[in-house]
């Protein structure tokens, strides 16, 4: 893995191809944890991501890097593209055609073989007023 794969990565993430994005990426039994969820498999993950993006595309822009043959520490930027109404979104509700950004998120791999068997982010969003990190 190096940081042109990483940076594919995140593209084909951001338009909502999240099989090729994690069958391309990640280990068979990769495990995937954020604030919300923790996974083992890349079949769990790529389902999860399927169900819970329903409404709206995230795009992930990669800030920092830091990264070498076994990992990678990541600041990332975060835009929320809503392609429906959502009064269920897990931020705020949100109109269809609106945007909102956030900064804040840190995302830890590591890898093997070549790929991402191991994918932690963090996030100060769900401690903190989602105003601070408004853009």
């Amino acid at each position: 893995m190096n940081k042109d794969k990483l940076i594919k990565y995140f593209d084909l993430y951001s338009q909502g191809s999240y099989e090729e994005a994690i069958n391309s990426c990640f280990t068979e039994e990769a495990s995937f944890w954020n604030t919300r969820i923790a996974l083992c498999g890349r079949q769990k993950i790529i389902d999860w991501l399927n169900a819970s993006h329903v409404g709206y595309l995230e795009k992930l822009s990669p800030v920092n890097f830091i990264i070498d043959s076994k990992g990678a520490a990541i600041e990332l930027e975060q835009e929320f593209h809503a392609t429906e109404d959502m009064s269920h979104f897990f931020i705020r509700p949100m109109k269809k055609g609106e945007i909102f950004k956030t900064r804040g998120i840190s995302l830890f791999l590591k890898f093997e073989d070549g790929k991402i068997c191991s994918s932690k982010e963090y996030r100060w969003l769900y401690k903190c007023d989602p105003k601070l990190f408004m853009t």
